[in-house]
C-alpha cells in the first residue's frame, strides 16, 4: 500500500493510505510547496486516500511529510516534462 506519513509539530504521527493517480492534486501542491515554500492559496493540503476519502492537512501544524520517493519523483518529472513540451 502506498502511504503518506504526516509528522506534526507536536510530535504526533499519522499515516494515511495515499491514492496515486495521474491528476492527483496533492502532487501539484507538494511540487509548488517544494519550489516556493508556500501552498497555493492557503495553508491546507488536500489529498485522497486509498478509500477515496478526502483529507485536509493544515500545513501550519506539520513538521514533515514522507511520501514514497520513486512515485513522487516520477509524477513530478512527468509534470515538468509536460510543462516543457507546452513551452
Amino acid at each position: 500500500m502506498n502511504s503518506m506519513t504526516v509528522i506534526y509539530a507536536d510530535g504526533s504521527v499519522k499515516e494515511h493510505g495515499f491514492a496515486y493517480y495521474e491528476d492527483c492534486e496533492a502532487f501539484c501542491d507538494i511540487r509548488y510547496l517544494y519550489e516556493t515554500g508556500n501552498l497555493l492559496g492557503n495553508s491546507m493540503l488536500s489529498f485522497e486516500d486509498d478509500d477515496e476519502l478526502n483529507f485536509f492537512v493544515n500545513m501550519k501544524n506539520v513538521s514533515m511529510i514522507k511520501l514514497p520517493l520513486a512515485k513522487t519523483e516520477e509524477y513530478i518529472c512527468r509534470d515538468l516534462e509536460e510543462c516543457l513540451e507546452e513551452d
